[in-house]
């Protein structure tokens, strides 16, 4: 699995703007073309007006191959605007999910098995 972690920070007030776009219209185009959702949060406390957005693909290709098929989607057009309108530009961050968690029942928990999740000491 490969995930796709956007972070976007949010004008005030744009949150819940944002939520209905992409639950009305970002999700199902992504969902069309095989892209599943592995992770959607927003902020409350600390940095405010911060949405993540992890989404799962198979590896690279499909990652290279949904994306274009997505943003070429007619209905992107209106997802498009709506984010444009409720934000700004997002960081973006790739991430690798090593084998051994598929075999764990973990394949959609973001970042793989949350590696590094746990202090050792």
């Amino acid at each position: 699995m490969v995930y796709d972690m956007r972070t976007y920070t949010l004008r005030p007030g744009g949150l819940q703007q944002y939520m209905d776009a992409v639950r009305d219209i970002g999700l199902p185009v992504r969902q069309k073309y095989g892209i599943k959702l592995a992770g959607w949060y927003y902020s409350e406390i600390g940095e405010l007006n911060q949405v993540v957005h992890i989404w799962a693909f198979r590896d690279f290709e499909h990652m290279e191959a949904g994306k274009k098929q997505f943003r070429s989607d007619p209905q992107w057009e209106r997802v498009s605007a709506a984010y444009t309108r409720a934000g700004r530009p997002a960081r973006n961050e790739n991430c690798l999910q090593p084998r051994f968690c598929a075999r764990t029942g973990l394949a959609i928990q973001p970042f793989g098995c949350n590696i590094g999740a746990h202090r050792l000491r």
